[in-house]
């Protein structure tokens, strides 16, 4: 379950893979095999920032991550060398758009 202060709302995701639960516990989020899209949203809740993909909708992208300690901008660099993407952040609002 991923729980927003921001807005009060919260998702519930199914982990079909009980080893991955140990992960969360060490403050790690594990992405496997994502599509984009869901990606963006996870490191959003993560982050508790607010993320917008603009003009596209990334979806036939996947990758494979695991986020520890990193600052969101050191993410979005990553994901920006293996993903036709590009990113700009105003005010708290963090917008990707196609490169």
């Amino acid at each position: 379950v991923i729980y927003s202060r921001a807005t009060g709302k919260a998702t519930v995701y199914k982990q079909d893979d009980s080893s991955l639960y140990h992960i969360w516990a060490q403050n790690k989020l594990l992405l496997q095999n994502c599509a984009l899209t869901d990606v963006i949203k996870k490191l959003g809740a993560w982050y508790n920032e607010t993320i917008v993909c603009d003009n596209f909708s990334p979806d036939s992208i996947y990758v494979t991550l695991t986020v520890r300690n990193e600052p969101l901008t050191e993410i979005l660099h990553t994901l920006k060398t293996i993903a036709p993407i590009d990113f700009q952040v105003t005010n708290d609002t963090v917008y990707i758009s196609r490169e």
